[in-house]
């Protein structure tokens, strides 16, 4: 996988304010070459799957009324070491689904 992809990918996760079928299919297609997309981005269960081998998922936290969502990813191997979470410049997600997948995504840049 290419990075710029991915970097692609989590700037248009970051720039929307919901999930979308459209943010799925991209998704699905530069990750996996499918065009039978899940829904990563408004369910919480599909974003869980695109956390890669290896990782686990840290905490989500965040304020539902003003809608920021935040989502820490840590390496299994590394207890308690560097997390990647979602935050942008400290700006949240608007929804835990979407904060999951912008913090897997940026995990995979890790594994890849």
């Amino acid at each position: 996988m290419r990075r710029w992809i991915i970097d692609d990918l989590i700037a248009r996760l970051e720039a929307a304010s919901e999930g979308s079928e459209e943010l799925n299919d991209a998704i699905d297609f530069e990750l996996f070459g499918s065009d039978e997309a899940r829904p990563y981005t408004t369910s919480l269960d599909a974003a869980l799957t695109l956390v890669p081998e290896g990782w686990w998922l840290r905490s989500i936290e965040g304020c539902p009324q003003q809608n920021e969502w935040d989502a820490m990813l840590d390496q299994k191997t590394i207890p308690w070491g560097k997390a990647i979470g979602c935050a942008n410049e400290n700006v949240g997600s608007p929804t835990p689904a979407l904060a999951v997948c912008i913090a897997a995504l940026k995990a995979r840049k890790v594994v890849d």
